[in-house]
């Protein structure tokens, strides 16, 4: 996407897990990765509570309540399939009570006023009164104004329960002002009337149309950014 400096995808479950089992050469075994990507990559710590490790283009951590798994690169759909993988194929009887798919990215605008304006517009300094006024200055690296903002859908149509949130912040990637950072949280939970649900099956079902989604509203945020 024009404009875009970083961006990245990943999948979080919520549930019971093991991170002892969980290592390069297990995934190799279960056919999630392939033994070549092993070179491309590293373990930093295998523990009864905590793993974490890199293979390929693909970044995992492991906690006893948390297992995420992060594409790096493109194709971000892999990670369903290595959700699917793990825990439709090797472990399917592992306990998951929630699932977040999430997208990521950095993006350029023109110029540190460009920036601050595009704050401005989510976020208008005139609603915080006398306060707000302080928040202007003659020297652009004192100009304050938005840090972070949060929009949240509650309960979209496609689930029983859950939710989408956005986040835009200023880019601590991109130098000079001149970055937004924007994230997109696809979450996804059992609901009172639900028992189960088959969460690596609605990765795989929900993983695309929830890149095109974070995408789309991307695209329209970059398109309001550099028009400014």
């Amino acid at each position: 996407m024009e404009h875009v400096e970083e961006q990245g995808a990943s999948v979080v479950l919520a549930g019971n897990f093991n991170p002892a089992i969980f290592n390069p050469d297990w995934l190799v075994r279960q056919e999630v990765v392939s033994s070549a990507e092993l070179d491309e990559g590293g373990v930093n710590v295998i523990h009864a509570e905590v793993a974490q490790f890199k293979v390929g283009s693909l970044r995992f951590e492991i906690l006893i309540d948390r297992f995420t798994v992060h594409a790096l690169s493109e194709p971000f759909v892999r990670v369903a399939d290595v959700i699917a993988d793990i825990f439709a194929k090797a472990l399917p009887h592992t306990p998951i009570t929630a699932m977040g798919i999430n997208y990521f990215a950095h993006f350029r605008v023109l110029s540190r006023q460009q920036q601050t304006a595009f704050g401005r517009t989510l976020a208008p300094i005139q609603p915080w009164g006398d306060w707000g006024s302080t928040l202007e200055s003659d020297i652009s690296e004192q100009v304050g104004g938005l840090t972070s903002l949060s929009m949240q859908q509650v309960s979209p149509p496609d689930r029983a329960s859950g939710h989408i949130m956005v986040t835009v912040q200023p880019s601590a990637h991109i130098p000079a002002g001149q970055g937004v950072f924007f994230q997109h949280n696809d979450h996804f939970s059992i609901a009172k009337n639900e028992s189960s649900i088959d969460f690596p099956g609605l990765c795989l079902k929900q993983l695309t149309p929830s890149l095109q989604r974070a995408r789309s509203v991307l695209s329209h945020l970059i398109s309001v950014a550099r028009g400014l």
